[in-house]
């Protein structure tokens, strides 16, 4: 089966376009209904009342269709900027997070490169004299000095932590021959570090082509001299407004507890928050999370890492006792559903009647 491809930028074009239009009418139409009001004191004017009362017929009989007809065209453009918005975001969480490992890998080089040249500047000048000799004669000569550690190609020095991480500027840099260029701005990632060279955040944007916008902020704090971080809060700001706060506190025995918070401020309805304790398997590196949302209803996951081929394990209960299974990946978190009803199908049997009579083989 082929992969699902939407070009949201197009679709995100199409919605303004539609709004722009919509607008256009709403400036433009409605002036006829003004010039029509004052027909009948005017109908002496336009010379012929016959005239003026078509006219007037005519104003009513468009008014109504004319309002459906924008209604529509606003439904129209909303519901192709939803799908445009959900899919650019969902590519921009998965360019994200690509982008974030590619800037932990940079900032990993970076440090072995530096961890060496650290390691010639406090050695280069470091020589030992080799234990005495005797030349053929039985005279005792003593060795020149050498260096202690032979640095034949000294390493260069990497400079400053690298800060700003852009993948189509690496790539390009690495293949001069083959740039990538689009418009709009791919995935960028920004960090900050403390004096002990701790992560204090990181900041990951995504524009595309048409203005679509998502943006991924993570701070961290710090408990001391730790090297693991004590609180982790991101806020994911939408494509389309919303926006996501997710609060991760680490606890002392290894548990940690995630605040989510999601505000849509254009509809209050899809407004939600949960709050979820994962507890890790030091056995086999897998886990168990119990979340509980506004409404006090609890979604278990236990998740199994297993060794060898067999492939991990992910066990969800519902609030309300339904079991849903998954065999997978954990690391790559990849999960092929096995057992247990879709949750995705919200379907009602109204809508199977429905579909049910639908005839897809045309007229």
């Amino acid at each position: 089966m082929a992969d699902l491809q939407i070009n949201y930028d197009q679709l995100h074009k199409l919605a303004n376009d539609a709004r722009s239009l919509k607008e256009h009418l709403d400036d433009t139409v409605p002036g006829l209904s003004s010039g029509i009001s004052g027909v009948r004191n005017r109908s002496e004017a336009i010379g012929s009342s016959k005239l003026s009362s078509s006219l007037i017929k005519f104003h009513y009989a468009w008014e109504q269709p004319f309002k459906d007809a924008m209604d529509r065209l606003k439904d129209l453009a909303d519901l192709l900027d939803g799908v445009a918005t959900k899919f650019f975001d969902m590519d921009s969480d998965f360019a994200a997070k690509a982008n974030t490992s590619l800037a932990n890998l940079v900032v990993q080089n970076w440090q072995a490169r530096k961890d060496e040249y650290d390691l010639y500047q406090r050695t280069k000048d470091l020589k030992f004299t080799p234990s005495p000799l005797w030349d053929q004669n039985g005279n005792l000569v003593q060795g020149a000095d050498v260096p202690l550690i032979p640095w034949e190609n000294p390493p260069a020095d990497p400079g400053a932590r690298p800060t700003h991480i852009d993948a189509r500027e690496i790539w390009n840099q690495n293949n001069p021959n083959n740039p990538l260029t689009w418009d709009g701005q791919p995935a960028v990632t920004d960090s900050t570090y403390d004096d002990q060279g701790r992560i204090t955040s990181q900041t990951t944007k995504n524009t595309s082509t048409e203005g679509l916008a998502y943006e991924e902020t993570t701070t961290y704090t710090y408990e001391g001299t730790s090297e693991t971080p004590a609180t982790a809060d991101t806020t994911l700001k939408h494509s389309d407004g919303a926006t996501e706060t997710i609060k991760t506190t680490y606890h002392p025995d290894g548990t940690f507890t995630t605040d989510n918070v999601f505000t849509d401020p254009a509809n209050d309805k899809n407004n939600s928050s949960s709050t979820t304790v994962t507890t890790p398997k030091p056995d086999n590196g897998g886990y168990t999370a119990v979340s509980t949302d506004q409404d006090d209803k609890t979604t278990t996951i236990n998740v199994t890492n297993n060794s060898g081929d067999a492939k991990d394990v992910k066990v969800v209960t519902d609030d309300d006792g339904t079991v849903r299974t998954w065999e997978g990946n954990a690391d790559t978190d990849d999960w092929t559903q096995t057992a247990g009803p879709d949750p995705y199908d919200d379907s009602t049997d109204e809508d199977d009647d429905y579909n049910a009579g639908l005839d897809y083989g045309g007229a």
